[in-house]
């Protein structure tokens, strides 16, 4: 089963890896570098995605929790949310652990990611 999934990433060639990686395993994916331009893009979709797919830091000071807080709050769901960083920080450990998101660190393996959604986003919780 095919999942939609949203990417915030402000890093081009880990936005373009992530869309070839996750269509490749057959899902719909929409990539932005900000919060800012998935919003802008959100006007035009049908359904409440998925899954969103951040990560941690992005330009103009933005950071992921925020990007993955608004998008929830635009689409009006609690949608699963994987945060991704490099960040080993105890501070940002703790932020993105009470953010109510998966915390997963860099680099993360092919294998772990799609365990993870697969375990997030295609999982049919009885809240849904």
């Amino acid at each position: 089963m095919a999942a939609s999934i949203l990417v915030v990433d402000d890093d081009m060639a880990i936005q373009d890896a992530m869309v070839t990686l996750l269509m490749g395993w057959g899902h719909q994916v929409v990539a932005t570098g900000s919060c800012a331009e998935m919003l802008e893009r959100a006007a035009a979709f049908t359904a409440a995605p998925d899954l969103i797919i951040s990560d941690y830091r992005l330009r103009n000071g933005e950071d992921g929790i925020s990007a993955i807080e608004r998008l929830r709050s635009e689409f009006n769901r609690d949608i699963p949310a994987i945060l991704i960083t490099g960040d080993t920080a105890p501070d940002r450990i703790r932020q993105a652990a009470a953010s109510d998101c998966l915390l997963m660190h860099k680099p993360v393996a092919n294998r772990r990611l799609r365990a993870a959604i697969v375990n997030l986003a295609l999982e049919v919780p009885a809240s849904r």
